[in-house]
């Protein structure tokens, strides 16, 4: 990869959707749904396609309630419980997903590793939010657009985060997107909040569709990847470009970029959605 600037994506969105894309998607779904993998788990690709791996740890921010343990869930392929309950601890996920640069056409397999923990816990163990700082590449800090405090909330954690994170990536994520309709947030204020701190912008739709008879909700099938699959393509863009910018393969990169929705969007806007 050679030195330049970027104001376009540096992937190929929709790739994941090709023919060269295929095995990929193949090796990390089982039985029509995301599998969920261990930390030591990969996934199983045919023996001639072998990809270059980047690693990343991320870790969650936000107020309780905000809904960092649906948007784990989402992004992992995991089910997560309808009712709020606070994480007990630390809980780290594992998720995995292939991009192809724009530039040259090599393929990436990214392993996220998401570092979840409660806010109460963390504040009662001395240790929970040192293990979570170590060695992480990028801190998500959560708001939700129904939530207009968790938003205002924002300053005070990147500002008190500043010291602490100079050589990682930070990245705002607005939880709740699917009930964009009811936000509290308008966009005139997303767009100052981002340039006032050179934060990218990252939306997650956290509805569910479907559900068993115990009321826990059932990973996505195949279908419904179409919802997760530009956050996930978003999250990883935004980690690549930050470690090539670290790394002297990119010169700047367009932090700032407003968000649409899809008219598919649009029609599902009244699907309830489950938020924890």
């Amino acid at each position: 990869m050679s030195v330049g600037s970027s104001s376009e994506s540096l992937i190929l969105p929709d790739w994941y959707k090709s023919k060269d894309g295929k095995p990929y998607i193949n090796a990390i779904f089982k039985g029509g749904k995301r599998k969920v993998f261990g930390f030591l788990e990969r996934p199983a690709l045919p023996p001639q396609i072998t990809p270059e791996m980047w690693n990343f740890k991320a870790r969650l921010v936000g107020k309780s309630g905000v809904g960092k343990t649906s948007t784990v869930a989402k992004l992992t392929g995991q089910p997560a419980p309808r009712s709020h309950c606070e994480t007990p601890g630390i809980v780290s996920s594992v998720a995995y997903w292939p991009i192809k640069l724009n530039s040259n056409g090599n393929v990436i397999l990214t392993r996220l590793q998401f570092w979840d923990a409660g806010d109460n816990v963390g504040k009662k163990y001395d240790h929970i939010y040192p293990a979570c700082r170590e060695d992480i590449d990028v801190t998500l800090f959560l708001f939700s657009y129904t939530d207009r405090s968790s938003f205002l909330d924002l300053h005070k954690k990147l500002s008190d985060s500043e010291d602490d994170l100079k050589d990682t990536l930070r990245v705002i994520v607005g939880t709740k997107f699917d009930q964009i309709y009811r936000s509290e947030i308008t966009s005139k204020e997303l767009e100052d909040f981002q340039r006032q701190w050179m934060v990218p912008l990252l939306s997650v739709q956290n509805v569910h569709k479907t559900e068993t008879d115990s009321g826990r909700i059932v990973t996505e099938t195949c279908n419904d990847l179409k919802d997760v699959a530009p956050s996930l393509n978003r999250l990883c863009e935004f980690l690549l470009a930050f470690r090539m910018i670290k790394k002297g393969l990119l010169k700047d990169y367009a932090w700032v970029r407003t968000e649409s929705r899809s008219e598919d969007d649009d029609a599902d806007s009244d699907i309830e959605a489950t938020y924890v």
